[in-house]
């Protein structure tokens, strides 16, 4: 195809990219042939609560070398031709995503011909943009990934390149519904507007949040309730009470109803602000005019809310009468309602009150979950209880539920949640518990768990952090237990997170052991160690994978190839050699 194109034949390129799409559908049916260029997941479900948060920001499928190369040629023909459509039904039409890595490689391969570099360097750009928003989930996603990561500038960059593909000099996206056509096919939604949105407030930047808030309206989108509710929400989780309130006024002013998911951001941003009376208010003013209409899921986020705000406030007796009235008029409580009480009662230890909810539940059929269990758990620890585990373990019996491996570690995760020297020493009064009972000793998961549990935030000083990972590596080595490679990456990606200058150090043991137990070392990996390393500014341990890769052979492609590519411009090619 290349050779077609130094040849300026573009219409023979694109017979054979319709030809070569046709070869892939016909083989491959719908299978996404996207690929980041790492491995698909590994191990049994067994490590599907520990491991989602190891895959979360990765894709996962199998890489397809090639794809990316053949879709860049159909571009580049469609760009000779001057059809700017043409290329953009044509990435419509696919689930090849080509990365930044695959695109620099490509246009270097175009640099005989300046003039069509720049030209395709800045259809690939407006290109990539218009696919996102074509697909609103996908956008969102990674939108909330960037946000998670505080990758602010990538945000903004994103952020900027569609608008740029809404209202700048070459146009390929329209910002409503009724402008779309054949030429401008893409709509940037309210999905996307409402994800930057909160992406922004969540990354502390209220003034870009607002300058989305400007572009809207001078596109002449006007917010729909989703929005609203979302930055209401979003303002409530960064403590900025007094914005939230007048966006929940401004919503009202513009004639737009509020849903019930609205009411519950509203009325959880009073009661965090301490304005109980005005929670209170609003709660009745949902049971007037939106909860009969309301599904009933979402009656009862606003109904937990209330009981969840009114016990903190102190108001017992009235998240009392809440619940009541669930119970007689519905909707009725769930898992959720029963253990906002049992989180109560344990705070104010009344065992007594502890012991009715756990009766309640029992006779309205509703079983405990982790939480409901963890938290019986921690409220007999706190009062001296030796036989804590036992009584728990009645307690699930008594409710249906027989204990195993797989509960006790996720009691004992939820534990280390909390991220209190309590809660540390709680799930280690468990795992002491588990292995002493033959029935249910503590596996690579559990222990896994309780290690990435020391890490996972800053809750910990380093020096009692190595401390219990001392600890708990000594346990599963008196068992015979070894980590694999699944659990590594758990351990890898959450010292990589820790912030304290430890962290890293943690995270590149655990990757010489890998390497001395003669784990392969696969895609993800290398990718947990790049992407935390380079997140981190760690340049010298960056320079260290990076050599390592090279000493293996390893040819990184897909999202591995990226972060390479990032590492070796920011650490220097002298330092890699």
């Amino acid at each position: 195809m290349l050779a077609l194109i130094q040849r300026n034949d573009p219409d023979a390129v694109l017979r054979l990219y319709e030809r070569f799409m046709q070869l892939v559908t016909k083989s491959e049916g719908t299978e996404d042939v996207s690929g980041d260029g790492l491995e698909e997941g590994e191990g049994s479900t067994e490590y599907d609560a520990l491991a989602s948060a190891t895959y979360s920001s990765v894709d996962t499928m199998p890489y397809k070398p090639g794809r990316a190369t053949v879709l860049l040629s159909g571009i580049t023909a469609c760009a000779m031709k001057d059809d700017f459509l043409g290329a953009l039904h044509m990435c419509l039409n696919t689930v090849i995503r080509p990365q930044h890595y695959a695109i620099t490689t490509f246009m270097n391969k175009l640099k005989g011909n300046r003039p069509l570099q720049r030209k395709v360097e800045e259809y690939v750009s407006l290109l990539r943009s218009a696919t996102m928003v074509a697909h609103p989930t996908e956008l969102s996603k990674r939108v909330n990934q960037l946000a998670t990561s505080r990758s602010i500038r990538s945000i903004e960059k994103l952020y900027q390149s569609i608008m740029d593909g809404i209202s700048g000099p070459a146009p390929c996206m329209v910002a409503h519904e009724s402008a779309k056509t054949v030429e401008m096919p893409v709509v940037f939604t309210e999905v996307g507007w409402t994800s930057f949105m909160v992406a922004f407030l969540k990354c502390g930047r209220k003034d870009l949040a607002a300058q989305m808030w400007d572009d809207m309206i001078g596109l002449d989108v006007q917010p729909g309730v989703s929005t609203w509710t979302a930055y209401i929400d979003a303002c409530d989780g960064i403590s900025a009470y007094n914005e939230a309130v007048a966006g929940w006024g401004m919503m009202l002013e513009q004639g737009v109803k509020p849903e019930a998911l609205s009411y519950r951001a509203i009325i959880s941003t009073y009661f965090n602000a301490r304005q109980t009376d005005k929670a209170m208010d609003t709660f009745r003013t949902f049971l007037e005019d939106a909860a009969k209409e309301s599904p009933e899921r979402q009656q009862l986020a606003v109904y937990n809310t209330v009981m969840h705000g009114l016990l903190i406030a102190g108001r017992v007796d009235e998240a009392t009468a809440t619940f009541q009235k669930m119970v007689d008029e519905g909707p009725r409580p769930d898992v959720v309602s029963y253990n906002t009480f049992l989180k109560f009662w344990a705070r104010t230890s009344n065992f007594k009150m502890l012991s009715s909810v756990m009766n309640d539940m029992v006779a309205a059929g509703i079983k405990g979950d982790i939480f409901s269990f963890s938290t019986i758990l921690s409220a007999l620890l706190k009062v001296g209880r030796d036989d804590a585990p036992e009584l728990m373990i009645a307690l699930m019996r008594k409710q249906g539920v027989e204990p195993n491996v797989a509960i006790y570690s996720a009691i004992m995760d939820q534990q280390l949640r909390e991220q209190t020297v309590e809660a540390l020493h709680t799930a280690m009064r468990l795992l002491q518990r588990m292995e002493l009972d033959p029935t249910s000793q503590p596996n690579e998961v559990t222990y896994t768990s309780f290690l990435a549990g020391i890490y996972r935030g800053s809750w910990l000083p380093p020096a009692v952090a190595e401390d219990w990972r001392r600890n708990i590596v000594d346990r599963m080595k008196r068992r015979g237990i070894k980590l694999n490679r699944v659990t590594y990456h758990i351990l890898l990606k959450a010292c990589l997170e820790y912030p304290e200058p430890e962290g890293v150090e943690t995270a590149m043991i655990y990757y010489r052991e890998m390497v001395k137990q003669k784990i392969h070392i696969i895609s993800i990996t290398w990718y947990i160690l790049l992407s935390g390393l380079l997140r981190r500014g760690e340049l010298g341990a960056a320079n260290e994978i990076l050599a390592d890769m090279a000493r293996s052979g390893v040819q990184p492609t897909g999202a591995v190839a990226e972060l390479v590519y990032k590492a070796r411009k920011r650490v220097g090619r002298r330092a890699i050699a």
